[in-house]
């Protein structure tokens, strides 16, 4: 089952790259996925945090981190186009 799904999230990451569209949703089903990977690591105590699943931990933060980050810029970018657009029908 864990195949399919890490399977299923490049598959959309893939096509998100090539179709714009459809990056944002890639990329929070890709987010979600990679922080109920770190939530669950974290919830089983010591037991997994050795040192492959500490450097996973890391990885999958640095990448949530930089998704929401490219989420964060097309958002504020859209905010600022929808507003010029504005204007200019106003004007």
């Amino acid at each position: 089952m864990r195949r399919i799904v890490i399977t299923l999230v490049g598959g959309m990451l893939i096509y998100g790259a090539y179709h714009p569209a459809q990056r944002a949703m890639a990329l929070v089903v890709a987010g979600l996925s990679k922080i109920v990977f770190i939530g669950l690591v974290l919830s089983t105590g010591s037991r997994f945090l050795a040192a492959q699943a500490r450097v996973a931990i890391i990885v999958d933060t640095a990448m949530v981190l930089l998704f929401a980050a490219y989420l964060w810029h097309l958002r504020a970018d859209s905010i600022i186009e929808n507003q010029a657009v504005a204007l200019a029908e106003w004007a």
